[in-house]
């Protein structure tokens, strides 16, 4: 018995040892530690969505279809709208700092930081559907062809393509602020504008265009895979203002402004939760210019709730950042990437032995007892792309911008 202390605490050693060395990142005294940790909260959230649209229908098919499951299922998508806040605050950083002036080798950056995780995984999809564990999404054909080539270059999202990749809409978004971002900070010459200009003139647009969808959904045409709004683009002006605030900490330092930006997190989210649940409720039976509008209203939301968990973590001293400098969560940040890409894939493949085992009986009990393992399988597969792909191939440096991707 004497001897189980240290034999515990020697195991325990080396789990943290080989962990960190796994998943800890070269240059971490030069990045903020709790935006990693905020990677993690972002993508146990997409994990959730995913889990929701995927799983629980299987092991509870009646309790999968209420309206809390699928309230559920929307509030956890706000992970990707915590990524792009997180893209926003780095990537308009690096803008700042002239990315526009060095454009070319700043995408080929982005091209070496995204591409080669996200084409072993498509090329998965694409190989599972071959041989039958996995259905081919797209048309036949020639049509297959082009299907094939839209998603390798990022069109489904600001398109109305179905992405193979459940997940991957998104990046379609990261890659018009990419493009995008560097070279209007240049031409505008936005860093010589006042900090309050600029902050002023990113949550104008932000709340203009919240207000022009919602005045007019009818300008925006039908689409079948997300909204044609593109409403949730909003969310890198967001991590923009965060940013801009953060460069003159005062203005959110000290332990009281710190609990009073914390506070409305509570209002902000349960609004956004409040709306998650309409959507549920009116679901796609209500008319299409009420879903664009209760998306951009939702979006609205979102905006305040990211932005205050923002400033709460990324200060210097902000109230939350402790909790997002936890080792696991950083952890789990740093592989959010691999993590994203592959969570759906491992989740699908579940379905099918899931579904023979007869386990509907326990209902939402069961769906939830299950949420444990489900997790760790799909941690266990995006570990492994993450030791063998993305880090070695994506993260050689791990400076500040080779690891701000979102997610």
């Amino acid at each position: 018995m004497e001897a189980t202390g240290p034999r515990l605490k020697y195991y325990a050693a080396r789990i943290s040892y080989v962990s960190a060395q796994l998943f800890e990142l070269p240059g971490a005294s030069k990045r903020l530690s709790a935006m990693e940790g905020l990677r993690g909260l972002a993508i146990l959230l997409v994990f959730c969505s995913h889990y929701v649209a995927l799983i629980v229908p299987v092991l509870a098919p009646k309790a999968g279809a209420t309206r809390m499951a699928a309230t559920l299922g929307e509030f956890g998508a706000g992970g990707v709208d915590l990524f792009f806040l997180l893209s926003g605050f780095l990537i308009y950083r690096t803008a700042l700092r002239g990315a526009g002036r060095r454009y070319f080798s700043f995408l080929a950056r982005r091209v070496e930081r995204i591409y080669p995780t996200f084409l072993v995984v498509l090329t998965a999809y694409y190989a599972l559907s071959v041989i039958g564990l996995m259905d081919f999404r797209g048309p036949k054909g020639f049509a297959g062809v082009s299907y094939v080539v839209a998603n390798a270059i990022f069109l489904p999202g600001i398109f109305d393509i179905r992405a193979t990749i459940s997940a991957a809409w998104s990046l379609s978004y990261e890659w018009v602020f990419y493009l995008s971002i560097p070279l209007l900070v240049l031409a505008l010459a936005v860093n010589r504008w006042p900090r309050t200009v600029r902050i002023s003139i990113f949550a104008f647009l932000a709340i203009g265009y919240v207000a022009f969808v919602v005045a007019f959904p009818k300008v925006f045409p039908f689409f079948v895979y997300w909204d044609s709004t593109r409403i949730r683009l909003i969310m890198f002006l967001c991590g923009m203002c965060v940013f801009e605030i953060l460069q003159d900490e005062s203005s959110v330092r000290g332990s009281g402004r710190q609990r009073l930006i914390a506070l409305a997190i509570i209002p902000f989210a349960v609004a956004t939760f409040w709306l998650d649940w309409l959507r549920a409720v009116t679901g796609h039976d209500a008319t299409y210019a009420t879903w664009l509008q209760l998306g951009a209203l939702r979006s609205a939301t979102l905006f305040g709730t990211c932005a205050a968990i923002g400033l709460c973590s990324l200060s210097s001293d902000g109230i939350l950042a402790r909790l997002f400098r936890v080792r696991p969560l950083r952890y789990l940040g740093n592989m959010s990437y691999s993590f994203y890409l592959t969570h759906a894939l491992a989740l699908h493949l579940l379905i099918a032995p899931l579904g023979g085992l007869h386990l509907q009986q326990y209902g939402l009990f069961g769906a939830a007892a299950f949420v444990p393992v489900a997790l760790m399988i799909c941690l266990v597969f995006s570990a492994i792309v993450f030791a063998r792909i993305e880090k070695p191939l994506s993260l050689p440096d791990a400076s500040p911008l080779a690891a701000a991707t979102a997610p």
